[in-house]
């Protein structure tokens, strides 16, 4: 509003355009557009000035006097008079063929938004696109009342509509990405005829929305009429790094139409049709142009470039455009397209290095079965794959594509081939370390972890597909790292990033062998051999791998685990965090209704029995206790434990009892003392205490529990220390 005010003073007659916007949703219940402000702009800050100027003395003629009378009469008609009544009127200036100047104005100076959208939905004759105002014409950030007609137009004549949108783009865009959307979705409906003027707005828009509706545009266009300056518009698109950023999924269904288009029908193009070629020069720059924007490590996250798909694609558009690249030169070699033509565009778009190389390596793998079986293309192959292979190995850290590339040529290299194969590898690995050089990593490595140079690294990572006779040199070393790491290297590179699996995600330790176990020798044999089993992952706390297996263990089959509560318990007794973790899935499974209630009973009891685990130090003691509990918590107001186990129940009690008394003291040692209360187990013992006091009552006959518990000082002290809580956290006990 402020801003609003502060405009109207560089703006004549604003505060009068404002209040009869006002007047205006008022009346027809719809806000004036720019067109209708402007048309009130016209018309009453006139008046309000001519009729000012005479009332200070400025003389008027009469026929200056008639003017401003109808011109008067004129305005509040458009204000007041209403749709209905002026309906007549409307339909006769929509149906006109042949609209005069006279007739423009009259339509622009409509201040009911109603009368402005009624006459574009009718209006017919195409001269209206000449006459009216663009105040009238033009789209709004959010609205574009002449949208009907425009669209009415274009079926009739696209070109005039797409260059009139052309000769006023500026105006358009000065309205914001929303007008410039508006008109994008126009013209897009003229097919390859909007080409020209949407190549204008994607090299100046960068807005996602706008990017959005034109790469809709593009994959709308059938295959058959698509051109070259097609390409030219989806490459712009590609290029707008906001684009892929934000629309990676949208930004692979284009690439893959652009690769797809290179090919008419799945066939090769006539030998006039240049549109493969502009289409490979196209793919690479926008290739070339998002890698000079990239690091070198980003392109190390994928270990295997051929597992990319576009129907599944990555959020990293990089990635998506390689894919684009290597899908079409493996469709070119399915078709016969010469391998020079393939590699050469890699050529002259790719920044050489060892990115480029390494697509050059899968373009090669990709089409070795069409190459390598042809006479004509398999000497070129090979002679690509050579010297290509030495700069692969020169450029350590290789990837799993990398290197199943070199155990192709490993197993399919030509004798003729052989020796410059092993040469070009022997020396871009370079010289093998001797063994005192060997004996002092191994030193520094088991002192301070020293890491591995990357040449050896790189032998290592690659000792599984290259020559005997290349590795010669370096198998001192290779024997060191495998004593050390004890086992030789993997079959191929193992990825910069993993997915932890289903079955790493314990640790290494492996659900479906305990649970497999646990069927076979029960529930308390397979907990006691979790609690030994050794934990292979370093990376992980053992306690934790334990807890989070037999968690899922419970919930896969939760009345097996229920079957022995006490002799699991007994397995982990040196352990709180497994036996909270057991404990706890158990009670998720009775909560589910999973568990019959004789079995929560048991269940609880053996829970209660394990308490002693809970008064160790270290993690997981306070989680036991609060899933003690809960355990007694659910049994008691569940009926059970009041009767035949007094013994029991007694202790349960004074058991509770200490850990309310303790949770209710004073606390100064911190800056939140509601924090801290929440995180220790006193709140979840005052619960279970007030749940078996009320099962207690309803048993007895009494409406409340005894007034021996309602007064107990732990309780009181607790709502003491409760009350000032209760207006940010008054949650009920139940």
């Amino acid at each position: 509003m402020v801003d609003a005010l502060r405009a109207e003073e560089n703006n004549p007659g604003g505060r009068r355009v404002r209040q009869i916007g006002h007047l205006v949703q008022e009346l027809t219940r719809q806000e004036m557009g720019l067109a209708e402000a402007e048309a009130v702009r016209n018309s009453w800050t006139r008046f309000y000035r001519d009729t000012s100027g005479v009332l200070h003395g400025l003389g008027a003629t009469p026929e200056e006097s008639r003017e401003r009378f109808e011109g008067v009469v004129a305005a509040f008609e458009q204000l007041f008079l209403g749709l209905p009544e002026r309906v007549e009127r409307l339909r006769q200036l929509a149906s006109s063929e042949q609209p005069s100047p006279q007739d423009a104005a009259e339509i622009a100076s409509m201040s009911d938004p109603r009368a402005g959208s009624y006459f574009f939905r009718a209006a017919v004759s195409q001269h209206w696109l000449g006459l009216l105002s663009l105040d009238r014409l033009l789209p709004e950030a959010s609205r574009w009342p002449a949208l009907p007609y425009l669209r009415r137009q274009l079926a009739t004549d696209a070109p005039q509509v797409c260059a009139w949108v052309e000769q006023h783009l500026a105006a358009i865009e000065a309205r914001g990405p929303g007008a410039v959307g508006m008109a994008v979705s126009l013209v897009a409906e003229a097919g390859m005829k909007a080409c020209g003027v949407l190549q204008q707005i994607v090299r100046t828009q960068q807005d996602r929305h706008v990017l959005l509706r034109i790469s809709y545009w593009a994959r709308d266009v059938p295959v058959s009429e698509r051109t070259g300056q097609w390409v030219r518009v989806v490459e712009d698109v590609l290029r707008q790094p906001s684009f892929g950023a934000q629309e990676s999924w949208e930004a692979a269904q284009l690439a893959g139409s652009l690769a797809q288009t290179a090919h008419l029908e799945g066939q090769l193009r006539p030998d006039g049709d240049r549109l493969g070629v502009i289409i490979r020069s196209a793919l690479a720059s926008v290739l070339a142009m998002h890698l000079s924007e990239a690091d070198e490590w980003e392109v190390s996250l994928v270990n295997d470039l051929r597992e990319i798909s576009l129907a599944d694609p990555p959020h990293r558009v990089l990635f998506t455009l390689m894919r684009a690249v290597l899908d079409l030169a493996r469709e070119d070699a399915r078709l016969g397209v010469p391998l020079s033509e393939r590699l050469r565009v890699l050529d002259n778009k790719l920044p050489a290095g060892p990115v480029a190389d390494r697509l050059r390596a899968v373009v090669l793998l990709e089409s070795y079965d069409h190459d390598g079986t042809d006479a004509a293309s398999s000497g070129t192959w090979w002679e690509q794959a050579l010297p290509l292979a030495g700069r692969l190995a020169a450029a350590r850290s290789p990837r799993a594509d990398v290197a199943d590339f070199l155990a192709l040529l490993k197993d399919a290299c030509p004798n003729q081939h052989r020796a410059g194969l092993h040469s070009v590898l022997a020396q871009a690995l370079g010289q093998a370390p001797s063994r005192q050089e060997i004996s002092d990593w191994k030193d520094a490595y088991e002192t301070a972890h020293a890491s591995l140079p990357s040449a050896w690294r790189t032998v290592w990572e690659l000792s599984q597909v290259l020559a005997p006779e290349v590795l010669e040199p370096w198998r001192p070393l290779l024997e060191t790292l495998t004593a050390l790491a004890g086992q030789p290297a993997p079959a191929r590179p193992e990825p910069v990033m993993r997915v932890t699996s289903w079955t790493e995600s314990h640790g290494g330790l492996s659900v479906d062998v305990f649970a497999a176990r646990a069927a076979e020798e029960g529930p308390a044999a397979a907990a006691r051999h979790l609690a030994t089993a050794p934990v292979e992952r370093t990376d992980v706390d053992a306690s934790d791998a334990r807890a989070g297996l037999l968690s899922d263990l419970v919930a896969q089959d939760p009345q097996l685990w229920a079957r022995d509560p006490g002799g699991v318990a007994a397995t982990a007794a040196g352990d709180p965090a497994v036996l909270a973790a057991y404990f706890n899935s158990l009670h998720r499974a009775a909560r589910e209704g999973k568990i019959a209630d004789a079995e929560l009973a048991a269940i609880a009891l053996a829970a209660f029995a394990a308490r002693s685990a809970a008064g160790q130090d270290g993690p997981g003691a306070g989680q036991l206790q609060r899933v003690i509990c809960n355990l007694l918590h659910r049994a008691w107001e569940s009926g059970l434990l009041l009767e035949g186990a007094s013994a029991t129940a007694e202790g349960a009690v004074e058991w509770l009892e200490g850990l309310v008394t303790g949770w209710t003291q004073p606390r100064t040692d911190t800056p939140q003392p509601l924090l801290t209360a929440l995180d220790e187990p006193g709140g979840a013992a005052l619960l279970s205490l007030i749940a078996r006091a009320l099962q207690q009552a309803q048993r007895t006959g009494q409406g409340w529990p005894p007034r021996s518990v309602l007064c107990w000082p732990g309780c009181w002290r607790a709502s003491r220390m409760i009350r000032p809580w209760r207006s940010s956290a008054s949650a009920s006990p139940s």
